[in-house]
Parts: C-alpha cells; sequence; structure tokens
C-alpha cells in the first residue's frame, strides 16, 4: 500500500486553479485510488490531494483496496478498469459499493470500454488532466 502523505508540496502542473476552486466552497472527499499504472497513480495522487481532498490509499491490488475500505472507507473510488489479477474495476467496484456505499469514477485508456458501463458510475478517459478530474470528483460527490 502507498499512502501519498505531504504531497502536498509537489504541485502536478494544473492544480493552483484546482486549489483555488476547491477552497471556494466545494465537497472536500476521502478518496481512494486503485491503479494498474504506478505513474498514473502517482499523478492522481498529487492532483487529488492538490485539490483538497483526503488519499485513503493508492493501491494496484483490489485485494488491498477492499481491506482498507473496510477499516477506512472512503467517500470516492476512483477505479483503472483493468487491473491486474482476477479482479477488474467494475468488480472492485461493485464490491466497493456494497461494502461502503461510495461513489464509482473509472479510468481507462480504452474509452470504448468506458462508454459500454451502465449508468450509476462516472467515467474519465486517460489521459486526462487536473480538471477533468476536479470536476468529476465534485460532480460525484454532488450526484451529479
Amino acid at each position: 500500500m502507498h499512502e501519498y502523505k505531504g504531497c502536498r508540496t509537489y504541485k502536478a502542473e494544473g492544480t493552483r486553479k484546482a486549489v483555488s476552486a476547491m477552497s471556494r466552497g466545494a465537497l472536500m472527499a476521502r478518496v481512494l485510488i486503485v491503479e494498474g499504472d504506478a505513474f498514473q497513480a502517482f499523478l492522481a495522487a498529487l492532483q487529488i490531494q492538490g485539490m483538497g481532498h483526503e488519499i485513503v490509499c493508492v493501491t494496484d491490488s483490489a485485494q488491498e483496496a477492499m481491506g482498507v475500505a473496510e477499516k477506512r472507507p472512503p467517500e470516492v473510488a476512483v477505479l483503472d478498469l483493468i487491473l491486474d489479477g482476477d479482479n477488474d474495476g467494475v468488480d472492485l467496484g461493485n464490491r466497493l459499493q456494497k461494502a461502503c456505499g461510495c461513489k464509482l469514477v473509472y479510468t481507462s485508456t480504452y474509452e470504448m470500454l468506458l462508454n459500454s458501463l451502465e449508468g450509476g458510475s462516472a467515467t474519465l478517459p486517460k489521459p486526462y488532466g487536473p480538471e477533468d478530474l476536479q470536476r468529476v470528483i465534485e460532480d460525484v460527490m454532488q450526484g451529479i
């Protein structure tokens, strides 16, 4: 498990706008990131922390994500659709929703896979920027 505490000192380009938008009264969230690509996970964690959200955990393991979610339930889970092992992001998302009722954001470079998902969750095609990530997290927190 990787917890990125103290990463606010490393600002990804574009997060300054996100930080100022979040300080105007947007909802803060506890966020779980499950991402198969370590670099993408690191960038997402930097961007999300830069927006003022709390990172619960960053992992590439569905099993680890479930263990953490039971102890520290996230409000939002940002999930890669394609994970190593027996679980995919959709299966993990279903299990997370049952366990803790969190909002889901699915990400993938395969936009056709994202388009095939059926309602109830947000999608974000990769690559995405800080503004896109901010918008989708705000939308799911507001129930849009």
